[in-house]
């Protein structure tokens, strides 16, 4: 991958996470993981520098996020990488569970 194709790979899977959770909808921790291990591996692999992989997840959190009006108390603090983002909407939909048993 050039420099380029990772800035891009990265910038995608960060919007779609984040564009995840400005709709409401529930976003596995594992989606989370691959994005981190993705980052990770592409700082490791010289894709991409500290400084850069940090700009790409702000510009990537300010495309999905920028005029955001929803009331703050409705977010929670969001992580990825080790990298704080903030406040991110944490109503998200009611995730599908049916119960097993009768009681």
């Amino acid at each position: 991958m050039t420099q380029l194709s990772y800035h891009v790979a990265i910038s995608q899977r960060l919007e779609a996470l984040f564009s995840a959770f400005k709709a409401g909808k529930d976003v596995s921790p594992a989606e989370r993981y691959r994005t981190e291990g993705f980052m990770q591996a592409a700082l490791q692999l010289g894709g991409v520098s500290e400084v850069e992989l940090s700009e790409l997840q702000r510009q990537a959190y300010l495309a999905v996020f920028n005029d955001e009006g929803d009331d703050v108390e409705k977010r929670r603090e969001f992580e990825v990488g080790g990298r704080h983002f903030g406040k991110v909407p944490a109503m998200m939909v009611k995730a599908p569970v049916k119960p097993t048993t009768k009681d």
